[in-house]
């Protein structure tokens, strides 16, 4: 068997579809964002969600620290969003308006099509990313389009004809994903 090269790897896992969301953490300079592909529901009770943050971010140590952080799952009109934080620096928040939610302690991008308040639960070490474990203590639905990322660019999911009876049985949180939301 031969090797598998990082680029390779990388290939492999583009061709996965996947939503984007920006993950904040507010620290001694402001906030601090970063856009990731790697989120994920954990458990339903308690509510948890992960974020891997790679190492490499410029702003890693923030996210390593932070006892709190912010989910803002990105529009299909904020693929500029998701360019714009890709790298995980302080970033230029001049041209984002960040609101806050019911806890009000962490910026969430406005024009999200929804929004998780999380306390950090957890934490652990995975190769050059650090998985971060969040406990929801908030959620918020917004009307749009969801934003998806495959094999590195952006779009939006199209349901496949014949898939109504899902649709009907997950009523109004299918309609995010839904192409007009």
């Amino acid at each position: 068997m031969t090797e598998l090269s990082a680029d390779e790897f990388q290939a492999a896992v583009a061709r996965f579809p996947s939503g984007v969301a920006v993950v904040t953490v507010d620290s001694d300079d402001g906030p601090v964002s970063l856009a990731i592909r790697a989120f994920s529901a954990v458990s339903s009770e308690p509510p948890l969600v992960m974020v891997c943050i790679p190492r490499s971010a410029g702003s890693f140590k923030e996210f390593q620290w932070a006892q709190a952080f912010g989910v803002s799952i990105l529009a299909i009109t904020q693929a500029e969003l998701a360019r714009q934080f890709a790298t995980g620096g302080a970033g230029d928040f001049r041209s984002v308006q960040l609101v806050t939610g019911p806890s009000a302690t962490i910026g969430l991008l406005e024009g999200a099509v929804a929004h998780l308040e999380c306390v950090t639960y957890d934490r652990h070490a995975a190769g050059d990313h650090l998985i971060m474990v969040g406990e929801v203590v908030s959620a918020a639905l917004f009307p749009g389009t969801s934003l998806v990322q495959c094999d590195g660019q952006f779009g939006e999911f199209q349901p496949l004809a014949g898939d109504e009876k899902l649709a009907r049985h997950r009523g109004e949180r299918q309609t995010a994903c839904s192409a007009g939301g």
